[in-house]
């Protein structure tokens, strides 16, 4: 907001910034990652500028609310599938797909080797833009995938969030859906082993 409002003082423009709760604070306070009220107010706004909605404090994948759930139901309710953050952003980090011929199975329907790799790669970015000190790499060397719809046209999207943030150990879990309706079509959790230089 910082530099929002300096380029509003350097050029004439002015902003009107409203601050809402989103995700864990939300659900210390509300006890939902995301209220009707601050939906209503983001889907009247001109844009929404979003932090992060997590931290340790909601790092427990077996708690029935958690932070992630807000930002993905406020992607789904504004009807957007990425977020825009102020990083260089590689091409190979963009985690959407179009379904093609190659990516479906013999019954005409996406291929569950082709939800995974999208899952896996997603997190995999994840990890490495996010390594601790001292680490050079990371190796998945556990995930599961719970499978709850498929498609056979259009585009499939990801949004991977860490649960955990370990000097041994990363934890991401993954969101594919259905880019056009929204639907769910599976649930992906990997366990990434980070990876650190032998000393000589």
């Amino acid at each position: 907001m910082q530099v929002l409002q300096a380029l509003a003082d350097a050029h004439g423009h002015s902003f009107t910034f409203q601050e809402r709760l989103i995700g864990g604070c939300s659900i210390d306070r509300y006890g939902t990652a995301l209220s009707d009220e601050v939906l209503a107010d983001c889907q009247s706004a001109d844009a929404v500028l979003l932090g992060a909605v997590g931290g340790s404090k909601w790092d427990d994948p077996r708690a029935k609310v958690r932070p992630e759930q807000g930002l993905l139901r406020l992607r789904k309710d504004l009807g957007v599938f990425a977020n825009l953050r102020p990083v260089r952003v590689h091409p190979a980090l963009v985690s959407a797909s179009p379904l093609r011929p190659e990516l479906l199975a013999p019954n005409g329907y996406l291929h569950a080797a082709t939800i995974i790799a999208l899952a896996d790669t997603t997190c995999g970015y994840g990890t490495i833009t996010a390594l601790p000190g001292g680490a050079h790499s990371f190796t998945t060397i556990e995930l599961k995938t719970n499978f709850l719809h498929t498609a056979r046209e259009g585009a499939i999207a990801c949004l991977a969030m860490r649960v955990h943030a370990g000097r041994t150990t990363q934890i991401w879990d993954a969101q594919v859906t259905d880019e056009a309706s929204g639907k769910t079509i599976a649930l992906f959790r990997c366990t990434q082993l980070i990876l650190y230089s032998r000393s000589t």
